[in-house]
């Protein structure tokens, strides 16, 4: 019967039809937000300093890194900007942090070798592009955190990465922009701040990613089992299965809408919670999902 009810088939009341209307305009805030990443993912790509770099003329770094430093002021959402040789090395990084640019030190490059998301990307074929999970962000190792120890602020990450080729076609490495995630999560945030009802975004496999009590965010790679089913209810499976709808539960209603980052049919992956472990599986297309949800 729960599962009767948790469709769209019964009639909806003036709150839920608000709520339905919410749930479309948060999942449009968020794709307009996300649409012109893989543009300038692309961009980056065929600019000829890029080129030049990655064949050998380091006299092309500079100006290359100037163009890094000027897309990364003028969009103000990438964290970072870098090219990764073909042995997972970083060969050039522009970080945006508080507003500043900073071209990294060559001392400061980190070899991401063994970053699922550098295998992943490694092995797509031109002109394809990977997106990786939405995740919090690891810097030598370990999860980078911008607070203290007994209360830590992380930086949520989404990778966007597509593969480099020399003219004679062998690889050359990856170009990749890491994305504050607040670019997304700002949406729920704001949301959450005029409606005051309880929002939620949760990825494929029911952990939140959004939620008002941000100590139960990114649970996976936290260690903890903070998935939509385990804090809220058996009855949020059905979420999974359908593309939108309606849940109830203990005489609440909750309106879901499920969202891919992209129109295009893009790679992504599982991810790993482990800083050096490989994905545990590749996903394609619409495999790739976030869920919204909303109370009524």
């Amino acid at each position: 019967y729960l599962d009767e009810y948790s469709t769209s088939k019964v009639p909806e009341g003036e709150g839920e039809l608000s709520i339905s209307s919410d749930i479309e305009s948060i999942s449009d805030k968020v794709y307009s937000r996300l649409r012109f990443i893989e543009n300038d993912l692309l961009f980056l790509k065929e600019i000829p300093a890029l080129n030049k770099f990655i064949s050998g003329d380091v006299s092309a770094k500079d100006e290359l890194a100037s163009i890094f430093k000027s897309m990364s002021k003028n969009k103000k959402t990438y964290y970072q900007i870098r090219y990764i040789d073909e042995g997972g090395m970083e060969r050039l990084r522009v970080d945006h942090i508080q507003n500043e640019e900073m071209v990294v030190s060559d001392e400061d490059l980190q070899d991401k070798e063994e970053r699922y998301y550098f295998k992943d990307i490694m092995q797509l074929s031109e002109g394809e592009i990977y997106i990786s999970p939405l995740d919090l962000n690891i810097e030598k190792g370990a999860l980078e955190n911008r607070g203290f120890k007994d209360n830590p602020i992380y930086v949520p990450v989404i990778r966007y990465g597509t593969p480099l080729f020399d003219d004679e076609g062998n690889r050359q490495g990856i170009v990749i922009l890491n994305v504050y995630g607040d670019l997304i999560l700002d949406v729920l945030s704001e949301e959450y701040a005029k409606s005051g009802k309880d929002i939620y975004m949760v990825n494929r496999d029911g952990y939140f990613l959004f939620h008002p009590d941000t100590d139960k965010e990114f649970g996976f790679m936290l260690g903890k089992r903070t998935t939509i089913t385990n804090e809220m209810g058996s009855n949020f499976d059905i979420i999974f299965d359908n593309e939108e709808g309606k849940v109830f539960e203990k005489d609440e209603v909750y309106a879901y809408k499920k969202i891919t980052p992209s129109s295009l049919d893009v790679y992504s992956s599982t991810g790993s919670s482990q800083p050096y472990a490989d994905s545990l599986s590749q996903i394609q297309g619409d495999d790739y999902f976030w869920i919204i949800v909303a109370e009524g």
